[in-house]
């Protein structure tokens, strides 16, 4: 037995493996680096592409002092609710209401700034702060290419349209019957991937989103779900 045999996983593992997916460890434990060539996941990812994030750095802080508890950390926020401020190092912090925060570390190479942040000493002695549990309790996927932003506003009653949900927006809203929040979360400018569009989607319930790959009965798989979506755009 290995250290990878002890590794935490995805509640979507059983996908991965079913998909033969290569594992790496990241930030928390087991995700996918790839699918057996690299050059064609990244070709169908301009396209359509659905991407594990579930076991990427997440928190959740509440409470009238929570964004001066983040400014404080030199956090830039957004400033206004359903809306999204990226930092310099990648970290996403996602301003959902007032006085409700969501931080979500997606990049390669993960920051400890998420764990720092919760395990700081001071947040015990921030007024009217508190954290919200998010990263073993909710799920977080991202769909990423030219096709994304309508195969999701098949599946969610929100004007997606580029030209209408802008880069950085929120929107808290159901899918089917779980309540997800839909970030648009586009790169910077540069290769044609990164020009394709990127949506991350959180909230999902870690049990739901198991029962969500195909594993657990009646629940169609997130690939089915997705391809599905795309052939009624007509896509295919």
């Amino acid at each position: 037995m290995t250290t990878t045999d002890l590794a935490r996983q995805s509640p979507l593992h059983r996908q991965h493996l079913s998909l033969k997916a290569r594992l790496a460890e990241y930030a928390l434990g087991l995700l996918p680096a790839d699918y057996g060539d690299l050059a064609t996941d990244t070709a169908q990812a301009v396209h359509l592409g659905l991407v594990d994030l579930c076991l990427m750095p997440r928190a959740g802080f509440k409470g009238a002092g929570a964004g001066h508890f983040l400014q404080q950390s030199s956090l830039a926020l957004p400033g206004l609710p359903n809306r999204a401020e990226q930092q310099d190092n990648g970290l996403l912090v996602s301003q959902l209401s007032f006085d409700e925060y969501l931080l979500l570390d997606t990049t390669p190479a993960a920051s400890a700034m998420i764990t720092t942040l919760c395990n700081a000493g001071s947040l015990d002695e921030a007024p009217d702060c508190y954290q919200v549990p998010r990263q073993d309790s909710h799920g977080c996927l991202a769909v990423t290419g030219q096709a994304a932003w309508r195969t999701l506003a098949a599946l969610i009653s929100v004007d997606l349209r580029p030209h209408r949900f802008a880069n950085f927006q929120i929107a808290q809203t159901l899918l089917n019957d779980l309540s997800v929040i839909v970030i648009r979360c586009d790169p910077g400018l540069g290769a044609q991937l990164l020009r394709a569009g990127r949506y991350h989607i959180d909230r999902i319930s870690m049990d739901r989103a198991a029962r969500c790959d195909g594993s657990g009965g009646r629940r169609a798989g997130w690939s089915e779900r997705l391809s599905d979506a795309e052939g009624r755009n007509g896509f295919r």
